[in-house]
């Protein structure tokens, strides 16, 4: 079959790029010709577009450059189709069937993303293939929040739908009254547990856009007691003792599993962190509340989440069983692999 995947792969974020890349790969082992339909809006595209003049510091200039050169060539990893912001000029019919997702493609709150009808099914035009979701989140938007009409209408056409966490589960069933299942993040997919002992550096890697004042004088205290140095990823943070913004998206999760300690600050962060069997806390904020809970609780690390800075320490003194973790999550790995070999069979 010809499956087209529609999702958010062209931002500059390791996470958005690594569950792309990871459900084209999974697709494509199960033998089936794949390619990344290579669409964004026009009001999403401009938000993401690099633009070097809004950076008053010159070294937050540099690494946004280097980051931006980077993924530009990960980029070339993929089959992508011709590059358009206008969903009329995509070739729908080619594809037997469109898989919509991962990422928050259903979050309908975030105007920066364009209020775009097309993630939950409105091609603007009839389409014969099937319309499936795979993973897909709603991201921030809260329990009470109204749905709008499109996004129930086009949530209607989709021939098989399911969910990344609870509260998309929920937004789906208030929408259209439809049971969405909850299915792994693509990029557990291929989770496995290893026991072969891992070479550790004296290093603790930080993945995060939003770090508190108190979050950053517990990480700096904490480092500086362990001898750790720190290496910010991803995101430019001043009081790293490194800023790695060389790194393409596939190379990242080795510097986590070589790091003696990782602090994500993020939902792709967090899951890379459990992947690569580290140890680990998540930061909490507000964007990623509603997304990270339902990994967090699969793996039973809950307790991962550190809600008080002054409470790092602690968290980071306590192991992680990590064959129990993956003992736990191989069933919901396995339904997640079914759910998709059933809905492409």
């Amino acid at each position: 079959m010809k499956i087209g995947i529609l999702t958010f792969h062209l931002g500059p974020n390791h996470g958005g790029y690594l569950q792309a890349h990871s459900l084209y790969e999974y697709i494509q082992s199960m033998g089936h010709d794949v390619e990344i339909i290579n669409y964004k809006n026009a009001k999403h595209h401009e938000n993401e577009t690099f633009k070097p003049w809004i950076y008053r510091n010159p070294l937050k200039l540099y690494h946004a450059w280097i980051k931006h050169r980077v993924f530009q060539k990960a980029y070339g990893t993929l089959t992508l189709s011709k590059f358009t912001t206008d969903v009329n000029e995509v070739e729908w019919e080619k594809y037997d069937a469109v898989v919509i997702g991962s990422d928050v493609v259903w979050d309908f709150s975030w105007l920066w993303l364009g209020n775009d009808h097309v993630y939950v099914g409105g091609f603007g035009r009839p389409y014969l293939g099937k319309k499936i979701a795979y993973a897909p989140s709603a991201g921030t938007v809260s329990p009470d929040l109204s749905i709008p009409e499109w996004v129930s209408r086009g949530l209607t056409t989709m021939d098989g739908i399911c969910a990344r966490d609870e509260n998309t589960a929920q937004m789906v069933y208030r929408a259209c009254e439809k049971e969405a299942p909850l299915v792994v993040d693509p990029t557990w997919l291929d989770m496995k547990y290893t026991d072969k002992p891992k070479q550790k550096q004296k290093h603790l890697v930080i993945y995060a856009y939003e770090v508190t004042e108190g979050e950053r004088q517990a990480v700096l205290a904490y480092a500086k007691k362990q001898g750790l140095k720190i290496i910010a990823l991803g995101y430019y943070l001043s009081w790293a003792d490194q800023n790695d913004m060389k790194l393409g998206p596939l190379d990242y999760p080795e510097i986590m599993q070589q790091a003696e300690v990782v602090i994500a600050g993020t939902f792709h962060g967090t899951l890379y962190a459990i992947k690569t069997q580290s140890q680990f806390v998540t930061l909490y904020n507000e964007r990623i509340k509603y997304r990270v809970g339902q990994p967090l609780q699969a793996a039973g690390l809950e307790d991962r989440v550190l809600r008080n800075p002054d409470d790092l320490e602690d968290l980071l003194k306590e192991p992680i069983n990590y064959r129990k973790v993956m003992t736990a999550l191989e069933p919901f790995v396995q339904f997640s692999r079914d759910y998709l070999k059933t809905q492409l069979s």
